[in-house]
């Protein structure tokens, strides 16, 4: 009895070895392994198990209203532009007109899964301008964006698109600059 109950124990291992195994990742996956052995992917990543189930995935898709229509936020040489005066708040970014419904930026989950927040920074801040971003059509709530990730809007359904506002707070800035601005769904 005792052989018997070894020898389980011996073929159930071996099991569990050859199962975790013959897991190969493919070009998307970024596996990282923690302390314990254990495998963690992170939030832009899924695992597809041996046994053929998918997890899901986010992705970003990052637009910018060029003023005709909407074309790639980080490809297409379209970047947020102002004309502020030295004083203004809610100064919006040319092309925006959000009082006629007209964001200057349009997040969408092109996944499977669904996100659970879009998140907004920039690549660095500049003393006297605060660049302020929300996911509605006013000024009132907006987020200021800083170099760290910012919740701009919550969930957001898989193929679901999100309209982002922005607008420039001026307080006698001293000189300017060129945001990048970055967008995730997570």
């Amino acid at each position: 009895m005792k052989i018997l109950k070894i020898i389980m124990l011996i073929l159930a291992t071996l099991f569990f070895v050859i199962l975790v195994s013959s897991y190969t990742a493919d070009n998307y996956d970024s596996i990282q392994s923690t302390l314990n052995s254990n495998y963690v992917a992170d939030n832009y990543n899924s695992i597809q198990s041996v046994f053929g189930s998918d997890e899901g995935v986010v992705d970003t898709n990052f637009t910018i209203w060029d003023g005709v229509g909407w074309v790639d936020a980080w490809s297409s040489g379209e970047y947020i532009e102002f004309r502020c005066k030295p004083t203004q708040t809610d100064c919006e970014p040319t092309n925006q007109n959000a009082g006629s419904s007209q964001c200057i930026y349009r997040v969408c989950n092109n996944g499977t899964a669904e996100g659970t927040a879009i998140y907004m920074r920039v690549n660095q801040t500049f003393t006297n301008i605060d660049l302020k971003c929300d996911d509605d059509y006013t000024p009132t709530g907006a987020i200021v964006l800083t170099t760290n990730n910012q919740t701009i809007h919550g969930t957001i359904t898989s193929g679901g698109c999100v309209d982002i506002c922005c607008w420039a707070d001026y307080n006698n800035p001293t000189s300017g600059g060129y945001f990048d601005v970055y967008a995730y769904v997570i």
